[in-house]
C-alpha cells in the first residue's frame, strides 16, 4: 500500500477537528484544532510544493539571464541555464535557497546601477518576490 500523504493528511485533520476536538476542554482543545489546521496547511503544500519550487526557480534562472546581460556576467548565465533535475523536494528546496541568495546579490546590483536596464531588472525581481509570496500563500490562512 502507498500512502497518498494529501488525503491522509486531510483526513486526520478532519477526525482532529470533528472527532476528538469536541470531546476536549480548554488548553487540548485549542490544541486539537490547531494542530487539525496543520495538518490542513501541511497536506496543502505537499500537494504543490515541487509545482511551486520548480515554477519559481524557473522564474528566477530567468531574471539571472537578463541579470547576465545587464552585468555582461558570464557566472549569472551559468546558474540561469542551470535545470532542476531532481525533483525530490530538499533537493528543489537547495536550490530554491541557492537562487534567492543569487536573487538577493543581483537586487542589490540592480539598486547601485544607475541604467534604464537596472531599472527594468529591479522591477522584475521586484514582480517575482511579489508572484513568489503569492505562490506560498495558503487557502487556508487566516492570519
Amino acid at each position: 500500500m502507498k500512502p497518498s500523504i494529501t488525503p491522509v493528511a486531510r483526513e486526520l485533520g478532519g477526525r482532529l477537528a470533528n472527532q476528538i476536538a469536541p470531546q476536549l476542554t480548554g488548553f487540548e482543545a485549542a490544541t486539537a484544532s490547531m494542530m487539525s489546521q496543520m495538518l490542513e496547511m501541511i497536506s496543502e503544500e505537499w500537494d504543490r510544493a515541487a509545482s511551486r519550487l520548480v515554477e519559481e526557480n524557473t522564474a528566477i534562472r530567468e531574471i539571472l539571464q537578463q541579470a547576465a546581460e545587464v552585468f555582461n556576467d558570464d557566472n549569472l548565465k551559468t546558474k540561469a541555464c542551470e535545470k532542476d533535475t531532481d525533483l525530490r523536494i530538499s533537493h528543489l528546496e537547495q536550490s530554491n535557497h541557492q537562487l534567492r541568495d543569487l536573487l538577493t546579490d543581483i537586487h542589490a546590483r540592480a539598486e547601485q546601477t544607475d541604467s534604464a536596464e537596472a531599472h527594468v531588472l529591479e522591477e522584475a525581481i521586484w514582480n517575482e518576490l511579489r508572484a513568489s509570496v503569492k505562490r506560498r500563500q495558503l487557502s487556508s490562512a487566516n492570519f
